[in-house]
């Protein structure tokens, strides 16, 4: 397997940061809608989708459980629009 392929449950639980190292959340679950799958990342009661694309994903350390992203600013502050 590709050192770039993971799998999916080795993802979920793991505690999401980006780029500048603040919490996101925690990936609860996948979801796979056909062009792409989608991290579903849960902080509280507030929720936000990330697609699961190398151009979001920068990093992924399955010893320390953290995922690292970026580009996501948009996606988390429409989250506080609705």
């Amino acid at each position: 397997m590709s050192a770039d392929v993971y799998f999916e449950c080795d993802l979920i639980g793991m505690t999401v940061e980006n780029e500048r190292g603040e919490e996101v959340g925690v990936l609860e679950t996948i979801l796979e809608i056909p062009d792409n799958h989608v991290f579903v990342v849960r902080k509280g009661t507030e929720e936000v989708l990330i697609p699961a694309a190398k151009s979001f994903v920068t990093s992924v350390d399955l010893a320390r459980r953290r995922m690292m992203v970026r580009g996501i600013d948009d996606l988390v502050e429409d989250r506080h629009a609705v």
